[in-house]
């Protein structure tokens, strides 16, 4: 990561693009961190009217270019639409903010993230992660790490749980193209689980082998000419370095039941995660030892997730952990090991297409490298290519040059 811009020890002001329901969801967290919010944009300026004045967010900008020029605004936390992601991105990086994002629907556009964020290298640029800073998997990491696993055999994630889409009315969820379906949505979260669980030298994917399935393509709220064409079934394998063998398996065909079970199985014994409390056997053992067990602590007005408890326990304490490392680089000027770069972003939408090709082929396919970055054609940080951009309030044409 690079050192911050920042002179003193003070945090930056942060500016949230995104959608409603993320915005709802991170404010309190940054508020509660220290961070303070100073602008918010969505696509949908009533909504942003209404949450700027439920959080006391000084500055509502009429576009998300209008936020990034704001001379208060340091850090740019950017959860959109998969298909903005990007364009964000870079824009805010050629704003000279700091930058935190999700991984976008495609390597070419984190490729162009890639190349801005080296081009610009005196800006923070991190890939949001919050799964890995979810109290659980982080003792599951120092477990992994205090040999109590030694050399790790295989990792196997079995998650159950509700529709990704729901009531919802036709939208990027039902289109895989556009960023929707399991595999994007939640299997990227658990392909980066797992690298970051592997010791470093083990956690590149090499090969993978996917089976995607959509059961419900229809719905009372999706019918007729539009139909649902995101997976809600995933099975993926995946091979690692050093002779890791990895599996996904997740079902959205289960109701209002969310269950997790992590299995991470090593030459000198196993840990087991249910429902995030964690569980250690050792080689040679008949009876697991509960390591660590999940308190939800955190009041249900830190989330406005329409889940499960145990998924709102675990995207917000994940979220809080996140900042509190952000806020520990800029505070201390320490930077925490698990926060993500931009490199990782390219890895996991490299994983993530491969896997989507697996599953056309119905073979295994080999991930390009990824070591050395973004491809020649890439290497010039700025768009030099027009690019279409809809969104439901406006169409917007932008050439970066």
């Amino acid at each position: 990561m690079a050192t911050s811009r920042m002179t003193d020890n003070s945090l930056p002001n942060v500016g949230i693009i995104g959608t409603p329901d993320q915005i709802t969801t991170i404010i309190p967290i940054l508020t509660s961190q220290g961070f303070c919010v100073k602008a918010i944009w969505t696509q949908y300026p009533a909504v942003t009217k209404k949450l700027a004045e439920r959080f006391s967010v000084p500055h509502i900008p009429p576009t998300f270019k209008s936020l990034l020029l704001l001379h208060d605004v340091d850090l740019v936390y950017v959860a959109t639409e998969p298909r903005l992601q990007a364009e964000v991105t870079v824009k805010a990086l050629t704003s000279g903010k700091h930058c935190v994002s999700m991984e976008p629907r495609s390597v070419a556009e984190v490729e162009k993230m890639l190349s801005l964020a080296r081009y610009y290298s005196q800006l923070d640029s991190i890939m949001e992660t919050h799964m890995r800073f979810i109290p659980t998997f982080t003792k599951l990491k120092e477990l992994v790490n205090s040999k109590h696993i030694g050399k790790i055999f295989t990792i196997d994630v079995r998650l159950s749980m509700g529709s990704l889409i729901g009531s919802e009315h036709y939208s990027w969820k039902c289109d895989p193209s556009l960023g929707g379906g399991a595999l994007n949505l939640v299997g990227s979260h658990f392909i980066d689980l797992i690298r970051f669980l592997c010791p470093l030298g083990e956690n590149l994917i090499k090969q993978v082998n996917c089976l995607l399935h959509t059961f419900v393509c229809s719905t009372h709220c999706i019918h007729g000419y539009r139909t649902i064409e995101s997976d809600d079934y995933v099975s993926l394998q995946m091979k690692l370095s050093k002779s890791v063998i990895a599996s996904v398996l997740i079902n959205c065909n289960c109701g209002s039941v969310y269950d997790l079970e992590i299995l991470v199985n090593g030459k000198e014994g196993r840990a087991i995660v249910r429902d995030f409390d964690l569980y250690w056997m050792g080689s040679g053992l008949s009876e697991e030892k509960l390591i660590f067990k999940e308190r939800d602590s955190l009041s249900d007005e830190t989330s406005s997730l329409d889940v499960n408890p145990k998924l709102r326990r675990s995207v917000t304490s994940g979220y809080n952990g996140l900042f509190a490392a952000i806020k520990k680089h800029y505070a201390e000027g320490k930077t925490d090991p698990s926060l993500a770069s931009f490199d990782d972003a390219h890895h996991l939408r490299s994983v993530l297409d491969s896997a989507r090709q697996s599953h056309k082929l119905s073979q295994w396919v080999n991930i390009p490298n990824t070591s050395g970055g973004a491809s020649s054609e890439t290497t010039n940080p700025f768009w030099t290519k027009k690019t279409e951009l809809k969104s439901d309030s406006e169409k917007t044409s932008i050439a970066y040059v």
